[in-house]
């Protein structure tokens, strides 16, 4: 019983049972972990997120109306302006506009420093008009009632937005105006007033800008009827409608959180009061709104489904090709043998049926690739012996001509050329011989045909010179040693030396993709078309040694 169970185990049954068991847990885990997770967050975003924007937009906004009406108040007590309207204005225009040349330009550095006031005008009981920015309606405002009621009551005055300023030219533009008061502070007169107005568009940049779930935000009267809203969309009919929620309520203060139905829809309110002031600042979000991140939770938990199910259905196909892999790797191995590779091994990793005919594949290829190692080490040897043929093909040409050279120097008495070029043979066969080392640097391969022609610019002195143009970044390449001899040769018995006067050869390399490439050129006597298309029809056949042209062959053999 314990063998075929141990058997059973690591059968291709015990393997899909496995995987289809690890598709079950996957599922559960994730649609466990994606409830918990839509949950937590829709609770945090709801408590969070949406609670605190809707406070931080009352309480900027209250920051703005809080700072105009400080502004206001800073105005009014200033020493020099309540100096200027105790007095009755000067007697000419010229004074009148030096005058209010410069509180003008006081005003205009005073507005400038805040970004959220529009502008900064003082009335005075006296006439006198001092504005911060734009040009004004009229010069004469002591009838207006705004004007008349501050006067009387001496008490700042919000008046609710309206279009345009009430003393300015500023396109009608929607506009909330604090008028303060002008307290003298040497008596208990009343000497004018200082409107600071705040455009509505400032106040809904707020909204804009902090918002995170789409709400409104209101301005409430001292009856706690709204007279501001940011959302233009909304109709008259909304805001009656919102208004008469409001007025449902019993009683609103400082800090409420309110919970409104407003036309069949629940909303959620934050309502902080304005400082200073009667009117208070509104903020309410749908909860249609605040739980459009359930909605995200809820698309959250589907892209979690699909993506389970996906791991589900890879699983499936991991264990299909857990069973089909093997075989597939086998026949894949099979027809490398059949194009000649033997040294193709599968890894043994399984116990079962298939990790035994694994096991039979690698041991059959084992033994083939054995015999055919030792055919390819046979191989190689004659290789090896065919290329050390070749290459002694050259020594013995060389020497021959080089020694023949020498001799013709003793002849001559030329005693200091024969030590010269003795030093150059010698250089030549060092590098040539290159402790049998078959690939040489191309500095080394340079230097050695650099010695050959030193020895052959001695004979042919007169008609010989040479120039070699190789990038030093090139010197490091590996090359065929005596690559280049051959061809130098060639160029000159049968082009310079042929042409019989003054002749030059230029060694050049060059570095194109992924090959070096060496040229030897000269511009001796030439070869006629007909000898060069005879070469190449040599070299194109695979000839292997031809009197007429030695050099050629023999370089293209060994590369």
């Amino acid at each position: 019983m314990r063998r075929n169970f141990k058997k059973w185990k690591y059968s291709i049954q015990a393997r899909l049972l496995i995987y289809f068991a690890i598709l079950a847990a996957l599922f559960l885990v994730s649609m466990a972990v994606c409830y918990f997770i839509s949950m937590n967050s829709v609770y945090r975003l709801t408590a969070d997120s949406v609670g605190n924007s809707l406070r931080q937009i009352n309480i900027d906004t209250d920051r703005v109306l809080s700072d105009a009406q400080h502004m206001a108040e800073v105005t009014s007590e200033d020493s020099d302006i309540q100096k200027a309207l105790r007095r009755p204005l000067p007697d000419t225009d010229k004074e009148i506009y030096k005058e209010r040349i410069n509180f003008n330009n006081s005003l205009y550095y005073t507005w400038r420093s805040s970004e959220n006031i529009n502008g900064i005008y003082v009335l005075g009981a006296n006439g006198a008009i001092f504005r911060s920015y734009y040009s004004l309606h009229k010069e004469e405002y002591r009838d207006e009632p705004w004007f008349r009621t501050v006067m009387e009551t001496g008490k700042p005055l919000w008046m609710e937005p309206h279009e345009g300023s009430s003393v300015a030219n500023n396109l009608n533009l929607l506009t909330i105006s604090i008028i303060v008061p002008i307290h003298d502070k040497a008596s208990t007169d009343i000497l004018g007033v200082t409107v600071v107005d705040v455009l509505v568009e400032d106040l809904k940049s707020i909204q804009d800008g902090e918002m995170v779930f789409g709400g409104n935000t209101f301005i409430l009267n001292e009856d706690d009827r709204i007279i501001y809203a940011n959302n233009d969309e909304l109709s008259e009919e909304d805001i009656g409608t919102i208004n008469a929620s409001i007025a449902g309520q019993d009683s609103l203060h400082e800090g409420d959180a309110l919970e409104l139905n407003i036309g069949g829809r629940k909303y959620l309110g934050e309502l902080i009061p304005l400082s200073d002031s009667n009117w208070k600042i509104l903020g309410l979000i749908s909860y249609k709104d605040m739980y459009a991140e359930a909605q995200v939770m809820r698309n959250t938990i589907l892209v979690f489904i699909v993506f389970f199910g996906g791991a589900s259905l890879f699983m499936a196909w991991f264990g299909a090709k857990n069973i089909a892999g093997p075989l597939g790797r086998v026949l894949d191995g099979m027809r490398k043998v059949e194009d000649g590779d033997f040294s193709v091994r599968i890894e043994e990793d399984r116990k079962d049926e298939i990790g035994d005919l694994i096991h039979g594949f690698n041991h059959m290829v084992y033994k083939v690739d054995d015999l055919m190692a030792r055919e390819r080490d046979t191989r190689q040897k004659l290789v090896q012996a065919e290329f050390n043929a070749l290459q002694d093909q050259i020594k013995p040409h060389f020497l021959y001509n080089t020694l023949d050279s020498i001799n013709w120097m003793a002849r001559m008495n030329r005693t200091d050329k024969v030590s010269e070029m003795i030093d150059s043979l010698t250089g030549f066969l060092r590098i040539g011989l290159s402790r049998g080392k078959d690939f040489i640097s191309l500095a080394e391969e340079i230097r050695h045909v650099e010695s050959y022609i030193s020895i052959q610019k001695i004979r042919y002195d007169r008609i010989l010179d040479y120039k070699i143009d190789v990038s030093e970044d090139l010197m490091g390449y590996r090359v065929i040693k005596m690559i280049l001899q051959p061809l130098v040769e060639n160029a000159i018995y049968h082009g310079i030396k042929e042409k019989d006067e003054h002749g030059t050869i230029t060694i050049t390399g060059e570095e194109t993709e992924d090959r070096l490439v060496l040229c030897v050129s000269d511009d001796g006597l030439g070869m006629k078309p007909e000898r060069l298309a005879q070469i190449r029809a040599m070299m194109a056949s695979g000839a292997r040694y031809n009197d007429n042209a030695y050099g050629g062959i023999n370089v293209q053999r060994r590369i």
